[in-house]
């Protein structure tokens, strides 16, 4: 579930959609596959019962860009 605070309205909570959360062997990723606005990064720990997400925003099939290549596409959350 995505859930936008800030922006061009305060605040948007969007319904379900399917994701993908695997191992890489560096570390757990997260990949949205549906709806329009795709969202993939990775997860690092931030103590015991935290995890810190740095990922990217894509629309439609266009790649994701790497974090760190903009206010435009960049994304952070906790877990």
């Amino acid at each position: 579930r995505t859930i936008k605070a800030g922006g061009l309205s305060p605040l948007v909570i969007y319904g379900w959609f399917k994701c993908k959360v695997t191992d890489d062997g560096s570390g757990w990723m997260l990949e949205k596959i549906t709806g329009s606005q795709r969202t993939k990064g990775r997860f690092f720990d931030n103590g015991e019962k935290r995890s810190i997400y740095l990922g990217s925003l894509s629309v439609n099939d266009d790649p994701a860009k790497p974090y760190g290549s903009g206010p435009q596409s960049d994304q952070v959350g906790y877990a």
